[in-house]
């Protein structure tokens, strides 16, 4: 079976985006760079989110302990976060010919123009990608669903163990056709 080389995966609840992706880092962190989005949380409040690559490094998204000029809601936004460090874990993956994690594209991401070149060269490389948008990314969303070589799922907990039966068979085929391919 043939898979296409873009997986892009429209999640609403926090939650459950959480577990797919611990899951799958869990099972194929080996085959895999990119960047992971999590909440900063203090005493049970979000107070921001952070940027993690694969790697380790971990950056600052967005905060209510920050300045900057970029605001979204109440949260001061890193931009650096998304156009520096983002790049680098995403290039780096695509030069060790790693299937890239681009975790996530949201309303912040949606801020930085640089970002979303970064996320359309990463669409159009060799490499496959694995992309979590935040369920009402829809401009972004619309552009992406008529790229070729992608497919899009809405993951709901309804479907959730169908979506990660096919995440697995997307990665399998991919992880073997890397091997085989060098």
């Amino acid at each position: 079976m043939t898979h296409l080389k873009n997986l892009i995966l429209s999640v609403s609840s926090q939650n459950l985006k959480t577990f797919f992706i611990k899951k799958i880092v869990s099972n194929y962190k080996y085959w895999m760079g990119g960047i992971i989005t999590s909440e900063i949380r203090n005493n049970g409040r979000r107070e921001g989110y952070e940027i993690r690559t694969l790697k380790g490094a971990k950056s600052v998204l967005a905060s209510v302990k920050i300045i900057s000029d970029i605001s979204f809601n109440k949260y001061a936004v890193n931009l650096d976060s998304l156009e520096v460090s983002s790049l680098k874990a995403i290039m780096t993956a695509i030069e060790e010919k790693k299937i890239v994690l681009i975790d996530e594209v949201g309303s912040i991401a949606l801020l930085s123009d640089e970002f979303i070149n970064q996320v359309r060269g990463a669409l159009s490389s060799q490499m496959p990608v694995l992309l979590i948008i935040r369920a009402g990314a829809k401009t972004f969303l619309n552009t992406l669903s008529s790229m070729s070589e992608t497919e899009i799922y809405n993951m709901e907990k309804r479907n959730y163990s169908e979506i990660e039966k096919k995440a697995d068979a997307w990665f399998e085929f991919w992880i073997n056709r890397i091997n085989r391919d060098g």
